[in-house]
C-alpha cells in the first residue's frame, strides 16, 4: 500500500500534466508555443477566431472527434461568410485541425480528428496577370512617388522572379549567387533546406532586368544571413511581416489606378504568364516551384496572343549558364531530372 509521502508525490506530478478541456485552452496554447511570433501569427489568429466564434470558447474538446462538429464548422462559416473562397474556408479547417493535433501531441488531451474528408475542393481563379509597362510603372511609383524604393524592388524582383511573398520575404543575400547568374529560393537542397511544404529548393535564372537590384541587394547586406527583402517590412518583434508589405503594395496599386483584383500575388501570375509562353508545362514547374500540373497549364496558354507580345523580349528562366544549371539539378513532381535546361526520365 503507497505511503501518504507517494501519493502526495504522485498528486503533485499529476497536476504539472498539461490538461486542457475546451477549445479556448486549446487556442490559448496553440497560439502561446506555435504560432506567437511567427509571420503567420496573426493569419492563424483570424483563422482560428472562425472556429471559437463557432462553438465557443467553453466548447468541449471531445466533441471536435465527430464529423458532425467539422461538418457544423464548415456550414457556420459558409453561413456568416457566404463569399469567402474553398481556399480560405480550407485554411479556417487547417487552424482548426493544427490546434487539436498540436494540442494532443504536446500530451493536453487525447482527442483525434476524425476519418472524414472535411475540405472543400479549392474555388477556381481566374489569372491576372499584368504587362511589362504596368510592372513598370508600380515600380515607378513605389520609388518616385513614395519613396518606398525596396518595394520597387520587390515588385520588380517577384515580377521576374516568380517568387512568393514568404520566399520574398526569407530570402537571404546568400541565395543571390551574382558569379553564377542565379538565385537559390527556398533554400539549398545539398543542404537540407526545405522549400513549400517538403519539397527541395529550386533556382531560378537572374533577369538582366533585376540583376542590378540584386547586386545592390548583396552589396548593402552586412551578414550573409541578413534576409535582404524581409529586413525592410519587419513587425515589433523582428519577424517580417507579409501584412506590412501588402499595406503598401495596396497604396501603389490604388495610385496606378489598377483594379482590386490585383493583388501582390499577381506579380508571381505575371512572371508565370510572360515565361508560359515559351516554356514547357514541366520546365515552368521546375522554375516557379509549382507542385499542381493543371495550375501550371493556366499560364501555358498559347493562343494569347496579347501575354506572348508582353513577354516577347523575355529570357526563358532557365537559360542560366551551364555551370549553374549542372550544379543544380531539380526534381520535377513526376520523378524526372530537369537540369541544364533539359528533362531527364528514367528508363
Amino acid at each position: 500500500m503507497p505511503t501518504r509521502r507517494a501519493v502526495r508525490k504522485a498528486e503533485a506530478e499529476d497536476s504539472k500534466k498539461l490538461r486542457l478541456r475546451t477549445v479556448g485552452q486549446m487556442y490559448d496554447y496553440t497560439m502561446e508555443h506555435k504560432w506567437s511570433g511567427k509571420a503567420s501569427a496573426k493569419t492563424n489568429y483570424y483563422n482560428s477566431m472562425h472556429v471559437l466564434n463557432f462553438c465557443g470558447r467553453n466548447e468541449a474538446i471531445s466533441n471536435m472527434a465527430n464529423g458532425y462538429w467539422w461538418n457544423a464548422l464548415k456550414a457556420d462559416v459558409k453561413t456568416k461568410r457566404p463569399g469567402m473562397s474553398n481556399c480560405t474556408l480550407n485554411k479556417v479547417i487547417t487552424a482548426g485541425s493544427t490546434m487539436l493535433n498540436f494540442t494532443r501531441e504536446a500530451g493536453g488531451h487525447s482527442v483525434h480528428m476524425p476519418d472524414l474528408k472535411i475540405k472543400e475542393k479549392p474555388t477556381p481563379q481566374s489569372v491576372v496577370w499584368l504587362k511589362q509597362e504596368q510592372v513598370e510603372k508600380l515600380a515607378r511609383v513605389a520609388s518616385d512617388f513614395f519613396e518606398m524604393p525596396y518595394l520597387a524592388k520587390a515588385i520588380l524582383f517577384s515580377a521576374y522572379t516568380m517568387v512568393r511573398q514568404s520566399e520574398l520575404l526569407r530570402l537571404r543575400a546568400k541565395d543571390i549567387d551574382l558569379e553564377m547568374g542565379y538565385i537559390r529560393i527556398g533554400g539549398d537542397p545539398r543542404r537540407g533546406l526545405l522549400n513549400k511544404g517538403k519539397e527541395a529548393g529550386r533556382t531560378t535564372v537572374i533577369h538582366s532586368r533585376i540583376r542590378e537590384i540584386c547586386q545592390t541587394m548583396v552589396n548593402e547586406a552586412d551578414d550573409p544571413n541578413e534576409k535582404v527583402f524581409g529586413q525592410h517590412w519587419l513587425n515589433s518583434r523582428g519577424v517580417p511581416d507579409g501584412e506590412r508589405l501588402l499595406r503598401r503594395f495596396e497604396r501603389v496599386r490604388r495610385k496606378c489606378m489598377l483594379g482590386d483584383e490585383v493583388l501582390w500575388k499577381s506579380l508571381r501570375s505575371t512572371g508565370a504568364t510572360w515565361y508560359g509562353r515559351t516554356m514547357k508545362p514541366r520546365e515552368l514547374m521546375a522554375v516557379g516551384g509549382w507542385k499542381d500540373f493543371e495550375v501550371v497549364m493556366k499560364y501555358c496558354d498559347v493562343d494569347n496572343q496579347a501575354a506572348m507580345d508582353a513577354q516577347a523580349s523575355l529570357p526563358s528562366p532557365v537559360d542560366a549558364t551551364p555551370k549553374a544549371a549542372a550544379s543544380e539539378p531539380v526534381v520535377l513532381p513526376d520523378g524526372s531530372i530537369y537540369l541544364n535546361g533539359q528533362i531527364f526520365r528514367a528508363a
